[in-house]
């Protein structure tokens, strides 16, 4: 989730074993990325998508950024966890195209004030 939409899928499978991990648009088409595990075959679109699309909206609307871990079985769609650093931040997204297109997607919905934030510490850098 990014600036509260959905905007890509990530499919993770196999991952105790041949982890392979691809990534889709909202619309289900294979995106030419990789983010720590290879890509695989492609994956069938699951039934209930326009549902677990639903479902992450509610569940990150108060995050400008957040992974929804869900799981779809039988037509019935689980959350998983929230996930708001994946990978720990320490794994390249391939190619650095596709990183750069990511960060496009991303509309932070604060700004960051120099000024304030060095007003708002400067007590605290004097203690």
């Amino acid at each position: 989730m990014l600036s509260r939409r959905p905007k890509t899928i990530q499919v993770d499978s196999d991952r105790f074993g041949e982890h392979t991990r691809n990534f889709y648009d909202i619309g289900w088409n294979r995106l030419p990325m990789t983010f720590r595990y290879p890509g695989g075959p492609e994956d069938e679109r699951p039934p209930v998508l326009e549902e677990m699309q639903s479902v992450a909206a509610r569940l990150a609307s108060r995050f400008s950024f957040v992974r929804v871990d869900l799981y779809a079985s039988r037509a019935r769609v689980r959350a998983g966890e929230l996930t708001f650093c994946p990978e720990d931040a320490n794994a390249p997204i391939v190619p650095p195209a596709a990183d750069i297109e990511l960060a496009r997607l991303f509309e932070p919905d604060y700004r960051l004030d120099a000024r304030a934030c060095a007003e708002a510490c400067a007590p605290a850098a004097r203690a």
